[in-house]
């Protein structure tokens, strides 16, 4: 779930947009999820496919279709996404309010405030980001931008690919809420030039990385978190945890832990990290957390 940035941290080229489209016919992502409170169907992934252009409002787009397969190799098909770039800024459709938002601008700089419009629930508000560093890196020997942002609101920070987009789904995450049950990780990007793949199996493999592990009644809390966590579930079990950043590290280690301790996070800087709960049998799964 975590190989996506142990392959990106190389340094690398800038490639400018106006020399490749985004999305360009034949690009794919390929996203695993894991919603844990729903087996037997509970992982699977989204693959992402850019299959030619569409007019859309009279913009020319780039359509990518959108397919969820499930644990069970049930493919569905998803709503259609419709892209386009002007300025270097890339625009997506929403069909809620018949018109086009800005998904990413890529000549952001350090300290321009992007505003990021939620495409899927009108109870969703704008969500602002500020650009707090940008570089390049050379990603399968093409030299991409990236970007970290601060959702300023909650004090979440992300990191943002050319051409690839988030490691945690085709947008940038726009809202404060942690989903405890629910996570997207970017398994694979493939276009004309670029082939990446952060698993050790195929794209379109069917991968649960929680192994089927329940814990009884788990609560993680209060999550965001600023000082630490307070660990709880619904039995005498014991576990062994692994505090785990966005680049896959392990940063801290915790044995035979109790229903009822804490995780100290103050020395860790903001931002997402996974605990990792293994049981005698090494079966175990992954939950989100976030620091401000």
């Amino acid at each position: 779930m975590c190989h996506f940035l142990l392959l990106l941290l190389i340094s690398t080229p800038y490639l400018l947009l106006a020399q490749t489209d985004f999305a360009p016919i034949g690009a794919t992502w390929h996203y695993q999820y894991e919603d844990q409170d729903s087996a037997p169907w509970g992982y699977g992934y989204y693959k992402f496919e850019s299959v030619g252009d569409s007019i859309v409002n009279g913009k020319t787009c780039r359509q990518i279709n959108q397919t969820k397969v499930r644990s069970d190799s049930t493919a569905t098909d998803l709503f259609t996404i419709f892209v386009y770039n002007q300025n270097d800024s890339i625009y997506r459709y929403s069909e809620l309010t018949d018109d086009f938002y800005l998904l990413m601008d890529y000549t952001a700089e350090v300290g321009d405030t992007l505003v990021l419009t939620n495409m899927y629930s009108s109870n969703y508000y704008d969500s602002t980001f500020v650009v707090v560093e940008q570089s390049n890196e050379i990603i399968d020997g093409q030299t991409l931008k990236k970007w970290l942002l601060d959702f300023g609101t909650c004090g979440i920070y992300q990191e943002y690919y050319e051409k690839i987009g988030s490691p945690f789904g085709f947008d940038p995450q726009q809202n404060c809420i942690v989903t405890y049950f629910y996570d997207v990780n970017i398994r694979c990007y493939e276009d004309n030039e670029i082939s990446l793949s952060f698993i050790d199996q195929p794209c379109d493999a069917i991968i649960s990385s929680a192994k089927h592990l329940s814990i009884s009644a788990l609560e993680i809390f209060p999550n965001p978190a600023t000082e630490h966590v307070q660990l709880l579930w619904g039995d005498h079990s014991k576990y062994n945890i692994e505090l785990i950043n966005v680049k896959g590290q392990v940063i801290k280690r915790m044995n035979a832990v109790s229903s009822g301790e804490q995780l100290n996070l103050e020395a860790l800087n903001s931002g997402f990290y996974y605990l990792k709960f293994i049981d005698k049998q090494g079966d175990y799964l992954v939950r989100k957390i976030v620091k401000i």
